[in-house]
């Protein structure tokens, strides 16, 4: 027997598929959603199916999971790290809006609070030269800094560190990094040049953000649903779907995050034989039209 088991956990339901390659048996189940500790419906859903999760071969599962904590607003207490002048990126967004003459429109609230955008003197050019450098004490004087703000930190903490333009020279931001990582074990760690090295500083900002201030929602659901299996007899390979319908490894699921937050939805494409696909988290709905390769999204702001 070779079992494949499929899974989409969310806020209301979690469903199973599992599918026999050899006999082409299909199994599927269903149960209740439980969001605070997601894995437990996922095991509800094996018991549903009748499947045993130790037979099975390859497991991967699609969740909403993320996409229910950026609306709930149930992440990390996020830390923002930048160049001198820039901390507030996050807040100035872009000036530009989808409708210019609709005078009730408000900026999306960002993913951290301006009292925890921190910055760091230290400069790279859009060439990549290092016009201004970053120094051993200015390394200490943030890491001091740092300490007194994550002190305060209500719930878990993490840290988002952005440097200006260290997609095209990441040496500042890797020696920062490392400093960080040492001196702050136990705290998340998302690092731009590695999250979004890409141009137009507020998207890879925000990317950046969004994807430390999910690592403790996916660090959570995938540490439990692996230890469940384990305790199971699984032996196979574990993944999680991710956004653009490919799939990450499930131990480096929760430093990739900002990568699964429409991982939900990515669960519709089977290569073109599903038409149509939904899914539902709560306070969001997002439709694709597969064929026609178009995607809607309908937000409920909270």
């Amino acid at each position: 027997m070779t079992l494949h088991v499929g899974i989409d956990t969310g806020g209301t339901f979690t469903d199973l598929v599992a599918f026999d390659d050899e006999t082409g048996a299909l199994a599927t189940g269903k149960s209740p959603s439980t969001p605070a500790d997601p894995a437990r419906a996922i095991f509800d859903a094996f018991e549903a199916a009748r499947v045993d999760p130790g037979a099975a071969e390859t497991i991967v599962l699609g969740t909403t999971v993320g996409t229910n904590a950026l609306i709930e607003r149930r992440g990390a207490d996020v830390v923002f790290v930048t160049t001198a002048g820039f901390r507030d990126v996050p807040i100035v967004q872009r000036v530009d809006k989808k409708d210019p003459y609709d005078l009730q429109w408000m900026k999306p609230r960002p993913f951290v609070e301006r009292e925890r955008c921190l910055e760091v003197d230290e400069r790279v050019s859009a060439s990549g030269a290092a016009v201004r450098p970053l120094r051993d004490a200015e390394i200490d004087r943030l890491g001091t800094r740092l300490e007194d703000v994550l002190a305060a930190a209500g719930g878990t903490p993490a840290i988002a560190l952005c440097l200006l333009f260290a997609y095209a020279n990441p040496e500042h931001e890797k020696r920062l990094a490392a400093s960080l990582r040492e001196r702050f074990p136990g705290v998340r760690l998302s690092v731009s040049h590695v999250v979004a090295p890409t141009w137009r500083e507020y998207e890879r900002a925000n990317t950046t953000i969004v994807d430390a201030y999910l690592k403790p929602v996916f660090s959570r659901l995938v540490e439990r649903f692996a230890e469940g299996l384990a305790e199971r007899g699984f032996r196979g390979a574990l993944a999680i779907l991710k956004s653009n319908g490919g799939q990450v490894e499930a131990s480096a699921a929760a430093e990739r995050s900002a990568e699964l937050v429409r991982s939900g939805l990515a669960g519709a494409d089977d290569h073109g034989q599903i038409g149509v696909g939904f899914a539902e988290a709560g306070a969001q709905l997002d439709a694709a039209d597969v064929r026609q390769v178009h995607v809607q999204q309908h937000d409920i702001d909270g």
